[in-house]
């Protein structure tokens, strides 16, 4: 007979998702606190491209980059959404960061198994 109120493998997801929380929770804090630095150089110029996009000028009219337009439409969509600041461009990052780790560890677990 099994022991279901100690069960070892139930103990040890448990903590794996109390770590990942845990993680999750200091990388959420760190961001948090630098929302408001300055845009680093690739940051600048993606969102200089996504303004002038929302001006409706279309890319690579105005500023030309051998990058394609895409991060430039994302950069657009962000400061759409959370405005056309250091704050809300990096906040709108944030956000999509973490929904991607979110979805790469479900990715993940359904191509590995469910310990992962």
């Amino acid at each position: 007979m099994t022991n279901t109120i100690f069960n070892p493998d139930k103990l040890v997801r448990v903590a794996r998702w109390v770590l990942a929380a845990i993680a999750f929770g200091l990388t959420l804090a760190i961001r948090i606190r630098l929302l408001g630095v300055p845009l680093e150089r690739d940051e600048g110029e993606y969102a200089y491209a996504g303004q002038l996009m929302l001006q409706g000028i279309p890319p690579y009219k105005l500023a030309y980059n051998m990058k394609f337009p895409g991060t430039y439409a994302a950069y657009a969509l962000i400061m759409s959404i959370f405005g056309q600041t250091i704050t809300g461009i990096h906040l709108g990052l944030l956000l999509v960061n973490a929904a991607t780790v979110a979805l790469v560890f479900l990715l993940g677990r359904k191509l590995m198994n469910s310990t992962a």
